[in-house]
């Protein structure tokens, strides 16, 4: 009997997300997303994507176990709930947290409203010509 490994798994239901999608987000200032750098904080402060916020791959599962208002607390911000038409969209340096990430929201709930922006702030960073 074969067993899947937590760290192997794949999002089921994560939509990807793109560079063009991500532009028109921006231009809409992210009104109906959050955009979550899974990142390390050291890593997020080096440079981000504007309007994003940090939930490291690290602390992401433990956090989606937090009432909405002890989640707020800690992290800063409102994460939409599973049901919510507001979209998630994860992002690391180049797709693997963010796609760990996913595997966790998803056995959380989330579903229709997670994407996962794979080539992350390293596309990011040079699509944009970011300094650093």
């Amino acid at each position: 009997m074969e067993s899947q490994q937590p760290a192997q798994a794949l999002p089921q239901h994560a939509k990807p997300f793109e560079y063009s999608q991500l532009e028109q987000k921006l231009a809409s200032n992210l009104e109906d997303t959050v955009l979550i750098d899974v990142r390390t904080p050291e890593q997020f402060e080096a440079g981000h994507i504007p309007g994003a916020v940090n939930l490291e791959y690290a602390q992401f599962q433990d956090a989606l176990t937090l009432s909405r208002e002890d989640f707020v607390k800690k992290y800063g911000f409102e994460i939409p709930s599973a049901s919510s038409d507001k979209e998630i969209v994860l992002y690391c340096g180049s797709g693997t947290r963010c796609k760990k990430s996913a595997v966790i929201a998803e056995a959380a709930g989330y579903k229709d409203n997670l994407s996962i922006y794979y080539k992350g702030y390293k596309e990011y960073k040079t699509l944009t010509n970011q300094q650093q």
